[in-house]
């Protein structure tokens, strides 16, 4: 749960946590920066988010091509859903499920993941920027909230 939104180099979310039915309303950073450069933004459940992390800054992406599905599978279960949005420092957008598919994300245009995605297309085809689109889906979907955070995609180039 949460609202991740890309458009014109820039990838916005929002900081709320939320469990289960609970909201737990203290701010948790959704994007991070590797070592490598590349930036890594999350939706849905921390624990998957997290070990995606430390498996993506470990190896740098190449488990799925040696080794086939997620290596976490055994720690955490397919109800621990989440998606990662990964932008490498060659300036391309790639999605990652639980299961390590791998999808290309268009550049040409915006993009948005989580429960808010809805709200942010809407505010994203009236011309609003990724923040402003976070900021608005935070007013209009539960799970999203508490501060926008943003970083900018190592070597954006509008295509």
């Amino acid at each position: 749960m949460t609202t991740i939104v890309y458009r014109d180099g820039i990838i916005a979310a929002d900081t709320q946590i939320s469990y289960d039915e609970e909201l737990l309303k203290f701010n948790e950073t959704k994007i991070v920066q590797t070592k490598q450069g590349d930036i890594i933004a999350g939706r849905g459940s921390c624990c998957g988010c997290d070990l995606f992390l430390a498996w993506y800054t470990k190896s740098n992406g190449e488990w799925k091509a040696k080794h086939g599905e997620f290596p976490f599978t055994q720690v955490i279960q397919p109800d621990d859903d989440f998606t990662c949005l990964v932008a490498t420092k060659d300036g391309k957008l790639k999605l990652y499920d639980f299961y390590l598919n791998e999808q290309d994300v268009n550049l040409k245009d915006f993009f948005a993941i989580g429960s808010g995605a809805k709200t942010a297309y809407g505010a994203l085809e009236k011309g609003a920027t990724a923040v402003q689109a976070v900021k608005i889906s935070m007013k209009y979907d539960l799970y999203s909230g508490g501060k926008v955070e943003y970083r900018s995609i190592p070597k954006y180039k509008k295509q």
